[in-house]
Formats: structure tokens, sequence, C-alpha cells
């Protein structure tokens, strides 16, 4: 997928190489699915769908890692969403950053993490300061987990449900 208007299903398990920027409509995840940004530099998939960009179905996986110098963004486009039931990992390191990336405040772009939906922080992983769109954007509904594999993590500015779970 390279246009704004292609949807991506990964239906299967299944690691992929990201050596250069995408652009799609919606990427669905419905299996274990690991996603590494190579070659250095930066590399984004950019999400552009206004009702489900990114869609982690309940079950499945997805991890956004980097290696060899790559920082590796999932970036929202202003007004695109997403929906997490599965997990999501976000793994890397100091040198190697895999994240996503909220648009300005605003924009109407929202990631909804549903009831037995988890964001996880790898123990080197990263979590993007949101601080300027959380609270309306990166929402944590009942039932649903953001969990940090290290100590001393910031917890990300956003909307918590008094039933969410924060690890």
């Amino acid at each position: 997928p390279q246009l704004t208007t292609d949807s991506t299903l990964i239906n299967i398990p299944a690691i992929i190489n990201l050596d250069q920027s995408v652009s799609v409509r919606t990427l669905q995840i419905s299996a274990a699915v690991k996603i590494t940004g190579t070659g250095g530099g930066t590399k984004q998939i950019n999400i552009s769908g206004t009702t489900t960009g990114l869609q982690i179905d309940a079950g499945a996986k997805l991890e956004s890692d980097a290696t060899g110098g790559t920082e590796f963004i999932v970036n929202f486009n202003a007004g695109s969403k997403g929906s997490v039931s599965g997990e999501w990992l976000l793994s890397g390191d100091a040198n190697n950053l895999a994240y996503f990336l909220f648009p300005e405040p605003e924009s109407g772009m929202r990631l909804t993490v549903n009831s037995g939906g988890k964001i996880t922080i790898g123990p080197l992983g990263f979590l993007a300061p949101n601080e300027n769109v959380g609270d309306n954007d990166l929402v944590f509904n009942a039932g649903s987990v953001v969990e940090f594999k290290t100590d001393g993590a910031a917890i990300p500015f956003a909307n918590y449900d008094p039933a969410s779970t924060i690890i």
C-alpha cells in the first residue's frame, strides 16, 4: 500500500521490515504482527482513515519496533481515528524509537483503547509526549490497560476511565 486511499488488512501472523514510509487510509491488524522500521532515518506509516484508520482487533497484537538508527512513527493524520481492542506494543530503544504521533490539538484525531485493549511500552520503548492533545485524542475506556515495562515512566496525558488500569 502506498496511497492514502489504500486499505491494508493483515490477518495472518507476519514480520514486516519497513524500509520506506507509507501512507494508507486504514490499517487493520487481526493477528500477531511485528513491524520494524529499518535502514536509518525516519520511517512512517501515515494513517488517514476518518472512521477507523488503525484497528487492532481483539486477540491481535501489533508490535512497533525499530533498528539500525531508525525512528519508526505511526502518524495519525488530522481527523483520523484508531481503535485498539487487542494489544499494541511499542518497543525499540534510546537510539531506535518506535512510537505513535498525534497531529496538532483539536484536529479531530482520536485513538481509543477499548475494554480488553492494551498499549504496552517495552522496557526500552517510548511513548511520545502528547500533552498538547492527549485528553481529547487518547482515550482509555473502562477495562483497558496501559502498561509500562520500566520504572519511572511518565504517564501520558489521556482521558482515562476510572475503570481503566495503569501498570
